[in-house]
């Protein structure tokens, strides 16, 4: 008895470890692309939410401005490192625009334009951080620049 004992081995064979690394290997092909899906998909929602916090902080400001008479007409308000804003009056609500957007990073591009009455629109906007998102016609667009060849996600503002 104490003979059988002695020959018997511990522990896994050689084949045993290389079907268990084959199957680990199978199921991480299966599921990378998946998992690769799920972080472009909360990429593209981070960067509309920071895209439309954006949006809210400009149109607060433009709203305040276009009320009091300071701003009017069409302009534009960017940052790539600073804020530089285009069009009458921006100036004077630049710094509440830039404290607002106090937190976000990347850059980007809002148009806008305030109709005689006063009421101020956002017309496009491009947010770039960690994806890069399109504004227009109420809706958000990430992917390529409109007319590149769309975007991998939408939703409506």
């Amino acid at each position: 008895m104490n003979a059988l004992r002695k020959n018997k081995k511990k522990g896994f064979t050689l084949v045993e470890i290389i079907v268990v690394l084959v199957i680990i290997a199978i199921l991480m092909a299966a599921l990378s692309p998946v998992v690769i899906g799920w972080i472009n998909e909360a990429n593209d929602r981070t960067a509309m939410a920071e895209g439309r916090s954006i949006l809210v902080a400009a149109q607060g400001v433009l709203t305040e401005g276009a009320a009091m008479g300071d701003i009017t007409g069409s302009g534009s308000i960017s940052r790539s490192s600073p804020v530089t804003w285009t069009g009458t009056g921006g100036n004077l609500y630049k710094g509440k625009f830039e404290r607002l957007i106090e937190g976000i990073d990347g850059s980007f591009t809002v148009n806008y334009s305030v109709a005689e009455n006063g009421t101020p629109s956002i017309d496009t906007a491009t947010y770039t951080g960690r994806r890069t998102v399109h504004y227009s016609d109420n809706s958000w667009k990430s992917g390529p620049l409109p007319g590149g060849g769309g975007g991998s996600s939408s939703e409506e503002d």
